[in-house]
């Protein structure tokens, strides 16, 4: 077994993308075998400041023991990354806060159950923005934990960039089922194709 300078495992009987590149030939990763696969961590979604939308949960994921398509096991969700509004109004002052939750089921339960009961018993009694921020929170917080139970329930993230598991790159493309062959580096600004 033949291991090159980017520690590419040739028994696949596929050559280093890497070092093919060098050489001017174009290569595909599906079937071969990385050397060492790595933690993967998904990608938290992009801060909008103060206003990020509630229904897209970050993800920190761990390897199954499944390999996939291109030798590297799926990344397994195990605890996920939300937040919830709680609304205080009275009479004519109205507050929305945002808690931010990391962790299981368990703890996104508790947080959740917390946040709806705040605001379902304080947020009503301000005008005119408790009337409009507290229905429109217990939605969005009843979204965000639907959402994270049914991730943390089927353990897959859904499609994002996270760290490659080859560990050539500094990321690979999870397409939701698979591994991409799209690859992107820090000292690149352009996802490579």
């Amino acid at each position: 077994m033949a291991v090159c300078a980017h520690n590419w495992d040739d028994s696949s009987g596929q050559p280093c993308p890497l070092c093919a590149r060098a050489n001017g030939e174009t290569t595909s990763l599906r079937g071969a075998t990385p050397s060492a696969p790595r933690r993967a961590r998904a990608t938290p979604p992009a801060s909008g400041g103060g206003d990020t939308p509630l229904t897209s949960p970050s993800v920190t994921a761990e390897e199954s023991s499944t390999p996939l398509a291109g030798g590297w096991p799926a990344p397994r969700a195990t605890v996920a990354t939300g937040s919830y509004s709680k609304v205080t109004s009275f009479i004519i002052v109205s507050q929305r806060a945002r808690v931010k939750v990391t962790g299981t089921l368990d703890a996104h339960r508790m947080a959740y159950k917390a946040a709806q009961l705040h605001t379902s018993l304080a947020g009503w009694w301000g005008i005119p923005f408790g009337l409009y921020w507290t229905p429109m929170s217990l939605t969005s917080n009843r979204k965000m934990f639907k959402s994270i139970e049914q991730l943390l329930a089927t353990g897959t993230p859904k499609a994002a960039w996270m760290k490659d598991p080859s560990g050539k790159f500094d990321e690979r493309f999870w397409d939701g089922q698979r591994w991409t062959d799209r690859v992107r580096s820090a000292t690149s600004d352009t996802a490579t194709p």
